[in-house]
């Protein structure tokens, strides 16, 4: 296997702005699932499976021995909310005091005003518990509504979107990935202040997702690090430069760029790669400092999966 060449972006010693960058966002060492959502407070979630969601890539450097979907089978036991931020995510509990009562753009007044098959909705549930949106469709009715999209779908599940997203419903579960709901508990207390972070990051490598806290600010990340990164996804891929799913590599507080040769691959599959120097060389050539990046298959996907195999 080929090694890649891997470019750090040039700052002068004092980054201290880089420090607290990652030192707020990355912790020292991985924790509990629970802790590490107390800590982080929010973490986006991305359905795209290539390479991974985004709420697993993220959580996987955080956690100790985190296995994919850990967080979908907790949640139930965990003090977090599906829901937005800036993005869609899993909440902090203790931040919807600042995101409650949410403004209704569309009303004159921006209050949301609950119209009367809404409160039927809300009425409802209480009574049923964790709430499936087939039962609330079975007992209101098989109505059809616009959404968002442009499309139809059941005006009572309808209903319980925008209850959730105004706060007076919450997301209890999910059942074969389909939302149950249930009332919303009272507002908690607010978060406290950040704390300067006074020491430096550990010897430690990591691939950044593009959304997760390191990164999904790309104006701070390229003020940082003085490199634009780009989530190229939904990019056409005569357009993208950095690749379909391209992660950011982070060294202490210094991130860089992995840049490979396209080569082929038994089984169409790239196998992982860990930092040394300025050099990254493939697992299997005796690398010893290959042990600090799990072996999860996955790197920087250059290209989309059906790329990757031609």
């Amino acid at each position: 296997m080929s090694a890649g060449r891997f470019t750090l972006a040039r700052w002068p010693r004092s980054g201290g702005l880089r420090r607290q960058a990652v030192g707020w966002a990355l912790p020292r060492t991985a924790g509990t699932l629970a802790s590490t959502l107390s800590d982080m407070e929010f973490v986006q979630a991305d359905p795209i499976r290539a390479p991974a969601r985004a709420q697993d890539l993220i959580l996987r450097q955080r956690v100790r021995g985190y296995r994919v979907g850990d967080l979908e089978r907790q949640y139930a036991a965990l003090d977090v909310d599906e829901d937005r931020l800036y993005a869609y995510g899993f909440l902090a509990r203790r931040l919807r005091p600042y995101l409650y009562p949410r403004r209704d753009r569309r009303a004159p007044d921006d209050r949301f005003v609950l119209t009367e098959r809404a409160a039927n909705v809300l009425e409802f549930v209480p009574d049923r518990g964790v709430t499936h949106p087939r039962d609330v469709q079975a007992h209101f009715g098989q109505e059809r509504a616009t959404n968002d999209w442009g499309g139809t779908s059941s005006a009572t599940t309808l209903e319980l979107v925008r209850l959730r997203h105004y706060g007076f419903l919450r997301i209890a579960d999910r059942v074969a990935g389909v939302r149950r709901y249930e009332v919303t508990p009272p507002l908690g207390e607010p978060l406290d202040h950040l704390a300067p972070v006074e020491v430096d990051p550990p010897a430690r490598v990591r691939f950044l997702a593009p959304f997760d806290p390191v990164v999904w600010d790309r104006r701070r990340f390229a003020q940082l690090w003085s490199w634009e990164y780009r989530f190229e996804a939904y990019t056409p891929a005569r357009k993208r430069v950095l690749g379909y799913y391209a992660m950011p590599l982070l060294w202490r507080d210094r991130v860089g760029q992995l840049r490979r040769r396209r080569q082929r691959r038994r089984g169409g599959v790239r196998r992982p790669c860990a930092y040394r120097g300025h050099v990254c060389e493939g697992v299997g050539r005796g690398d010893r400092t290959a042990p600090i990046v799990p072996h999860t298959g996955i790197i920087s996907a250059s290209a989309t999966p059906n790329e990757e195999r031609s």
